[in-house]
């Protein structure tokens, strides 16, 4: 346990879950309808393939990103004192540096072997930016959860929407100056996520240095870390393959087909992504914090439930309308062009409900310490979906690809609310009496 006199953080604003949901959702509406604006520009200054391009080169930081912490940044939320919690966030960090400096050899070494292998070497010119876009991601992660401890929720907002402008200027202003390529596109995105990174860095600096350097020691780093090794032991493996079931489209679509296919799977899901994580990422990341908290008081079944119905309701609007219109909708906002990625929205469209409904409700497995079940869980998702994909491949039909994923997602992601929604109440007693024994 730290050592010295009891530290607090700065009190913490004593606000509703609608209330600080609402202030995530503002900043979340603010930066999408920013993206949605922006996109009409960019599909016009750049092609399927500069897009499908970025969408590699975001599927391999992700990925990366996503055990750069060895997911040490997620329990961050856990701990009862902020001394435990401080000495939590300078191991995310300091793994996050190990992980970034490890990718340099990587890169320059196995790098061109890999853009080979997935039929993309216009990822060539961008293979360097890997490092960077690894360690901001991280960082970037690693400083979002202790702002969601801490309640941060107004600073994260005004971080998301710095994030969009700076790179949707970026990617326009590089479009109209005749840079038009994907390296510019990729440019863009990581100044985004870098310029988001330096103002929580700022911030955490500014804010929290007396609990940091009065906290945060070696030994105590040790101890915590060894507190919550399930942490690094299973849920690095979980969230690993989590992230590579949802990067496995571009990558074996760009395989199978050709980075323009990808392209059209990019922008689709982006256009999915948008109005589902308007509200979504919001909700599942303040009922992370509070589902955290509700877990010690005993009324966890009963959030659990509400927000679950609160996401139903949401979710099924925007998406049945997609499955209906999304052919039309993308030929009249990015051209005709982008008719087949408005075909990929439709067959998109109905997995997307069950996936955002789910996506908050995942977050139990970390709440419970349960990283062993979230593990299997994700072996079984990922096999679905390379399955799915690789079949499609094998008949060299794109669209086959997408149905096939649509429906094993629809399924799987349905089974998995089927269960919470059935036996939510006893999984919590369950867990509830496997943290306290």
């Amino acid at each position: 346990m730290p050592t010295g006199n009891t530290l607090t953080i700065p009190a913490r604003p004593k606000t509703s879950f609608a209330g600080d949901v609402l202030k995530l959702v503002s900043g979340t509406t603010l930066a999408q309808l920013l993206g949605i604006l922006a996109a009409p520009l960019l599909t016009r200054l750049y092609t399927p393939e500069d897009f499908g391009t970025l969408a590699l080169f975001t599927s391999i930081t992700n990925i990366v990103c996503v055990f750069s912490c060895l997911r040490y940044e997620i329990s961050i939320m856990l701990p009862d004192t902020d001394q435990e919690a401080a000495n939590l966030l300078a191991v995310s960090l300091i793994f996050a540096v190990i992980t970034s400096l490890l990718m340099l050899p990587l890169v320059f070494t196995m790098g061109r072997v890999f853009i080979a292998w997935i039929n993309a070497p216009m990822l060539a010119s961008t293979l360097w930016l890997i490092p960077l876009a690894v360690f901001v991601g991280a960082t970037s992660v690693a400083l979002n959860y202790w702002n969601t401890r801490t309640k941060n929720f107004s600073h994260l907002a005004t971080v998301r929407v710095t994030n969009a402008t700076v790179s949707l200027s970026a990617q326009v202003g590089f479009g109209y100056s005749t840079y038009a390529t994907s390296g510019t596109l990729i440019l863009g995105h990581i100044a985004g996520q870098l310029t988001g990174v330096t103002i929580l860095l700022e911030r955490l600096g500014r804010v929290n240095s007396q609990l940091l350097l009065k906290s945060v020691r070696f030994e105590d780093m040790i101890s915590a870390a060894r507190r919550h090794y399930r942490f690094p032991l299973f849920g690095t493996w979980a969230a690993l393959l989590n992230t590579i079931s949802w990067q496995l489209p571009a990558f074996l679509l760009s395989f199978y087909f050709s980075p323009a296919v990808v392209g059209y799977y990019a922008l689709g899901l982006r256009l999915i992504q948008t109005p589902m994580s308007l509200i979504g990422n919001s909700i599942g990341q303040v009922f992370f914090q509070r589902a955290s908290a509700a877990r010690a008081q005993g009324i966890l079944p009963q959030l659990v439930e509400d927000t679950f119905r609160q996401l139903v309701r949401i979710g099924f609007l925007p998406m049945v309308t997609l499955s209906i219109i999304g052919r039309d909708l993308f030929v009249f906002a990015f051209g005709q062009h982008w008719a087949e990625a408005g075909i990929y929205t439709q067959i998109l469209g109905i997995w997307a409900f069950f996936w955002f409904v789910s996506s908050p409700m995942s977050t139990l497995f970390a709440v419970h310490e349960k990283q062993g079940l979230s593990l299997l869980w994700n072996i079984f998702l990922i096999l679905t979906r390379f399955i799915s994909l690789a079949l499609g491949g094998y008949y060299q039909d794109a669209r086959l690809s997408i149905v096939l994923f649509s429906l094993t997602g629809t399924l799987i992601y349905g089974v998995f609310e089927y269960i919470f929604d059935i036996h939510i109440r006893q999984f919590c007693k369950e867990n509830t009496e496997y943290i306290h024994t």
